[in-house]
């Protein structure tokens, strides 16, 4: 009797749509309106609300992880380590707006020239 050849079947990702992002991240007057915008942002009520919310999460998080409990039930280390990813990312969440707005903050001031021969052009002139 012959083998029948089998072929697997092996899912494929879709192609990734590109995103046109209305935000432009390349001059100061953008960051501007992007900065106060992340700021109103913070201020809602409905963020406000939110914000609270993932803080009571990080805290029963928190208690699971370091009780190793999660109501009840014991939690093994691996599931402890999914909790403490979990954690991570609340945080992040939690502080999005804050680091784009220090991020554009700082995009919005030019560095600093610690050299000490460094001479402006218009010195020069």
């Amino acid at each position: 009797m012959k083998k029948k050849i089998v072929k697997k079947a092996v899912a494929k990702r879709p192609p990734r749509k590109k995103i046109d992002s209305p935000m432009v991240f390349e001059n100061a007057n953008s960051n501007g309106a992007i900065i106060l915008a992340l700021e109103d942002l913070r201020h809602h009520p409905g963020w406000k609300i939110l914000t609270q919310l993932w803080d009571q999460n990080v805290a029963d998080l928190e208690q699971s992880i370091i009780y190793k409990m999660q109501g009840e039930v014991a939690l093994s280390d691996i599931e402890v380590d999914r909790l403490r990813d979990k954690l991570g990312y609340l945080r992040n969440v939690i502080e999005t707006p804050n680091k784009y707005v220090i991020m554009l903050r700082r995009s919005d001031t030019p560095p600093k020239n610690f050299d000490p021969y460094a001479v402006d052009v218009k010195e020069i002139d």
